[in-house]
């Protein structure tokens, strides 16, 4: 049980104003789509997304980002925070601390959701394992091609070059 607990939402914070221009919605659906490919049952975790930086945007600017991310993400709440004027980080962690008092009273009364969050957590566990086991074998592929011996490492090539090895 406690895996779940360590790990019951995603926060998604997000970059309003991506230094290279990009759009910072298209950008939260390409996270999400590149963690589900990594974990599927992770993916299904809920997913708050976070607005960061909002000192660097003007009211109505946040207000159309916020719009914005709402229609695109209809199931989860927008927050919008500062790290440097603080806003917003009282609400957030407020929130937070009830959604994990909310999440740890469900596993101690509803043993169905203790349940489905203990095959969940195992579930994650199966794609984290499977996903560095992947990772372990395409990198142990690519160093042994790398030092696989290459047609200019064959001695019984004469290709007119002669090296001598001398020690002193």
């Amino acid at each position: 049980q406690r895996g779940a607990v360590e790990h019951q939402l995603t926060l998604h914070l997000v970059e309003p104003r991506p230094l290279d221009g990009s759009d910072p919605v298209a950008n939260a659906r390409l996270i999400e789509q590149e963690l589900a490919s990594y974990s599927p049952a992770l993916a299904r975790r809920p997913i708050w997304t976070v607005i960061s930086k909002i000192d660097l945007l003007e009211a109505d600017e946040l207000d159309a980002l916020r719009s914005r991310f709402a229609e695109a993400f209809p199931d989860r709440p927008v927050r919008a925070v500062s790290a440097l004027t603080g806003a917003g980080l009282d609400g957030l962690v407020g929130e937070l601390m009830n959604a994990i008092a909310e999440f740890r009273r469900a596993l101690r009364e509803d043993p169905d959701f203790a349940e489905a969050q203990a095959a969940l957590e195992a579930e994650i566990s199966g794609d984290v394992l499977a996903g560095s086991q992947a990772r372990r074998r395409m990198l142990q592929a690519q160093a042994s091609e790398s030092t696989a011996p290459t047609d200019a490492d064959d001695p019984s090539e004469d290709d007119g070059v002669e090296v001598v090895y001398v020690r002193d």
